[in-house]
């Protein structure tokens, strides 16, 4: 049903799909290392033996590999976009049932949760794969150890000063993806408003206002922005610094241990390899964290507007109309009011018949209409489902 469909359970339902995917990126992440494997044979072996076979053999077995490499990790790509798109279709109606559910409840429900719903699918289709290369890091960083513990010792402090920059993004760009969100709804919901209004915001020259606070909340909106993405760029291209200089820093000490002979030629550079496929998914964190960090507060505002329970239950399925119109007792209570706007209301309406409803303004003329469609609950007394004409049943 309906109410069983929200974000967690069809993220839930994903579970499987992640657990393939992150079997496809364990065997990416393995054949990863055919360049440094490849290169350390080629020094090691093929060049101080001269054997032209073992060349062409390690050859095929790499052109091999980066080939199997490559189909996987399209193969991972296309299932992550499918996932997204999967999602949405799954999540849009509910969402946008919900949206006019909350907005028949009086809530200020916006049509921005389907915009919500478009980040979340774009975070899986395009902006979680370096989280699935992320746990691979410790392997990487081993290998280097096998080469040897110094190089080793320096692949850990770089990969905790790169992860440091990471926790350093993610401060800031969730500080400044929230508050600039927020702003810009705001901006948002006053253009839909005089958009909507447009003749009456005309007629009592209340135009120049809306503009103004528009212009007020959007440039706001729009300086967060440009704080957060400015912190960010700075974060970003001091991570590049301290990757490049790692680069650097790895090739002298492994040079250095090539001279005291405590290391071959081809682990130097395949160390080297190693330590930058190591580094990239930290790197691609802080480039991809704000769309991750926008996915994230696009998800617990969905969760959130799922959270919220429903105006009514689902109704049963109706008989054919008889056209046969009951009210027995109706009571009908304001949320937050303690006064009733209706009490104690019963008629019959037969087929053919017609009944006219007169009162003053505010007598509840439209409240009782509303109740007897069933767009409002009766706080007390039923409209019986089976003599109204279609509408959805309760009591």
């Amino acid at each position: 049903m309906a109410e069983d469909i929200s974000p967690r359970t069809v993220l839930a339902q994903c579970r499987p799909i992640m657990g393939w995917t992150a079997g496809f990126s364990l065997l990416i992440n393995l054949m990863t290392l055919t360049s440094s494997l490849y290169m350390m044979q080629v020094y090691d072996r093929v060049l101080t033996s001269g054997s032209l076979d073992t060349l062409l053999y390690l050859s095929l077995i790499a052109v091999g590999a980066l080939t199997l490499m490559t189909a996987l990790d399209y193969l991972r790509s296309l299932t992550l976009i499918r996932l997204g798109g999967w999602l949405e279709r799954h999540l849009g109606a509910v969402t946008l049932t919900r949206v006019v559910d909350g907005t028949l409840a009086g809530r200020p429900e916006r049509t921005d949760m389907l915009r919500d719903l478009s980040i979340l699918r774009g975070v899986l289709g395009s902006g979680s794969a370096f989280l699935f290369d992320a746990p691979w890091i410790p392997v990487y960083v081993g290998v280097i150890y096998v080469l040897h513990p110094m190089l080793g010792h320096l692949a850990v402090g770089a990969a905790v000063v790169l992860f440091g920059l990471v926790m350093a993004n993610d401060r800031v760009a969730r500080r400044g993806v929230s508050a600039a969100t927020i702003m810009g709804r705001r901006a948002l919901t006053i253009a839909e408003s005089a958009v909507r209004n447009a003749e009456v915001m005309d007629a009592l020259n209340q135009l120049p206002g809306a503009v103004r606070r528009w212009q007020d909340h959007n440039l706001h909106s729009l300086d967060l922005q440009e704080k957060s993405q400015q912190r960010g760029a700075v974060l970003l291209h001091l991570t590049k610094l301290v990757r490049q200089v790692v680069q650097v820093a790895i090739l002298g000490l492994g040079a250095w241990l090539v001279l005291r002979q405590e290391l071959s030629g081809g682990a130097m550079i395949a160390s080297s390899i190693v330590l930058g496929r190591a580094l990239a998914p930290i790197e691609q964190a802080i480039g991809g964290w704000r769309q991750v960090s926008a996915g994230r507060e696009a998800l617990r505002r969905l969760n959130t507007l799922f959270e919220r329970p429903l105006r009514r239950p689902a109704g049963l399925p109706l008989p054919v109309p008889a056209g046969y119109l009951t009210v027995q007792n109706l009571v009908f209570f304001p949320t937050g009011n303690r006064r009733p706007i209706l009490q104690g209301v019963s008629f019959e309406v037969r087929p053919g018949e017609a009944v006219a409803i007169i009162g003053p303004s505010a007598a509840g003329k439209s409240t009782l209409a509303r109740l007897v469609v069933g767009l409002y609950p009766p706080t007390g007394g039923a409209v019986p489902a089976d003599r109204r004409c279609g509408a959805p049943g309760w009591g």
